[in-house]
């Protein structure tokens, strides 16, 4: 009876060990899939937050320029609408791109440090209002994009948004 009983204690233990060895190696499998889903989830939130500031928001101050910019915004504090943007701005946030750099629309817009941005701005035909990114950007950057389209005085604009992270 003794020898039955070690036998099934063993026969027991192991048994779970490999249940448990199981469960391990599909959680180990598991988790670089959700981590890189919650990067892609988070880059997209990003995307989303800076188009939405440059769509819907005035800036700080409203009538900004490139001396007293404190956060930048492209919709225009005359007309009051939602994704009606200034022209002006517009051509104020590619100066300011050109002029004071890459690292300082970022800075204005908010983006943390470890995370890049480009930004597209551009009418329906296709011509270029602004492009703002970094001078090289690698390739091995987890991206998401974010486009939408907005309204100006001289017609409609697409506004393309990536954040690379």
């Amino acid at each position: 009876m003794k020898g039955q009983s070690f036998f099934e204690h063993y026969f027991t233990l192991s048994l779970f060990i490999v249940a448990v060895g199981i469960l391990f190696l599909q959680i180990v499998k598991i988790v670089p899939f959700y981590q890189a889903k919650m990067k892609s989830q988070i880059l997209n939130s990003k995307a989303f937050q800076i188009s939405e500031i440059l769509v819907n928001d005035y800036g700080c101050p409203a009538d900004w320029n490139l001396d007293n910019v404190e956060r930048i915004g492209l919709n225009n504090q005359n007309k009051n609408q939602t994704n009606f943007i200034s022209i002006e701005k517009i051509q104020k946030l590619n100066q300011s791109c050109q002029n004071n750099g890459y690292q300082f629309v970022k800075e204005k817009i908010g983006l943390e440090k470890e995370y890049e941005m480009k930004i597209l701005i551009k009418f329906l035909n296709g011509s270029l209002l602004v492009n703002c990114s970094l001078p090289k950007i690698e390739k091995n950057f987890a991206k998401e994009k974010i486009e939408r389209i907005a309204y100006t005085s001289q017609g409609y604009v697409k506004i393309c948004v990536e954040v690379m992270g």
